[in-house]
């Protein structure tokens, strides 16, 4: 008898460019990807992933994040961009659930 194990955690990754991933991002980055493990609950673990690209402009107060979230049918991207990166990375968040939504539904 096969047993299916389900996701707890999100595996997911952190790259970023010309920003510090420093202590209060980690916290809330954690806590939003919190959000989207409760969507992906019912996916097989070993078969999601979430990459994380945060950017800031070096030249203006500008920064942009992309998610990108592979799923067994699909590969979803998110991107948005806000002065703050909270914010940036807030709205792609939301994005994302948006579109993991309309593809469950």
């Amino acid at each position: 008898m096969k047993t299916k194990m389900k996701l707890k955690t999100l595996p997911w990754n952190l790259v970023t460019k010309h920003l510090h991933g420093h202590v209060l991002l980690r916290k809330k980055l954690r806590e939003k990807i919190s959000k989207l493990e409760r969507h992906l609950k019912h996916f097989p673990p070993d078969t999601v992933h979430l990459h994380i690209s945060l950017e800031r402009n070096p030249k203006m107060a500008h920064h942009t994040a992309a998610l990108t979230l592979r799923v067994p049918s699909n590969i979803l991207r998110s991107e948005k961009s806000a002065p703050d990166v909270i914010k940036a990375f807030d709205d792609t968040v939301k994005a994302l659930l948006r579109e993991l939504e309309s593809l469950q539904g």
